[in-house]
């Protein structure tokens, strides 16, 4: 006998089955266009990957060559640009001398005699007791200390670098730890260049800001230097004072804009924020 229940529930069935037919069918051409679609997306972004990356190998193998070109042709562009100048090299750090030294060679190149200065003591020793008891007795009949010491000596290095009064004042510094000096015969100085190295910003204002408002006061040319790649720039501490700067000085770039700004092309030279311009124009002799 016809069961209308059973006819019912076998349409259901059938429905539900078709229904579950369709979600699974639907469900598995959606994943193979989605499949299709996520290897298309990997392959275009491969493709634009290695597309970039070739750009970027091509851009640096073409700065690499300009940079070489540059440093071939440095030596004739700054060729006698200093002649007959005599200029000191002004560090705060002991650990500088793999960034000063190329600085060094192209003022050479230009045709200055070049001293090198290295104040080795923090805060030029003054907060050392034995060194400040050394200190001391090279101003005995003043009887100073503290920051009264600590100007006094700013001072008195700043009157020899610009004038050399007293040779044997920075030679005494130097016997006593204070500094290093190489070249002091070549002083006094036409030409300061203030390398802010690896200091930290406390020994830049304490020792090398001093110094640099001391020795701009007379006829003395002075710039201040740094590296691309410092934690914290100084060069808003040496513009405020009214310097020369320049922020990319291990680069010939740069050591080009020194040599310039060393010959009387004041400026602000570099990449960075604080920079006028890359590098003084380079004009007829």
């Amino acid at each position: 006998m016809f069961d209308m229940r059973y006819h019912i529930t076998s349409l259901v069935a059938v429905f539900l089955a078709l229904a579950v037919g369709i979600v699974l069918g639907t469900a598995i051409v959606n994943k193979g266009i989605v499949e299709r679609q996520q290897s298309a997306l990997v392959s275009s972004l491969r493709s634009e990957f290695g597309s970039l990356r070739e750009r970027n190998r091509a851009l640096q193998e073409q700065a690499n060559h300009n940079e070489q070109f540059f440093q071939n042709m440095l030596p004739l562009l700054i060729d006698k640009r200093l002649a007959g100048k005599r200029i000191a090299v002004v560090s705060t750090s002991a650990n500088d001398a793999v960034r000063i030294r190329p600085v060094v060679t192209r003022l050479t190149q230009a045709g200055a005699t070049v001293s090198v200065i290295t104040i080795a003591r923090q805060d030029l020793g003054v907060g050392e007791p034995s060194m400040a008891v050394k200190l001391q007795k090279i101003f005995v009949r003043e009887k100073l200390k503290g920051e009264e010491l600590r100007q006094r000596l700013i001072a008195e290095v700043a009157t020899q670098v610009a004038s050399l009064a007293e040779p044997a004042f920075l030679d005494q510094l130097a016997q006593i730890g204070v500094m290093q000096i190489t070249g002091a015969d070549r002083l006094p100085a036409d030409g300061i260049v203030f390398i802010a190295g690896s200091s930290p910003k406390t020994m830049i204002e304490k020792v090398q800001v001093p110094l640099l408002e001391r020795v701009r006061r007379g006829s003395v040319i002075v710039v201040g230097a740094e590296a691309t790649d410092v934690k914290e720039s100084v060069v808003p501490l040496y513009q405020d004072r009214d310097i020369s700067t320049v922020d990319n000085a291990e680069s010939p770039i740069g050591q080009f804009s020194i040599v310039m700004a060393l010959s009387g092309r004041a400026g602000h030279y570099g990449v960075k924020d604080t920079a006028d311009v890359l590098a003084p124009r380079l004009e007829s002799r």
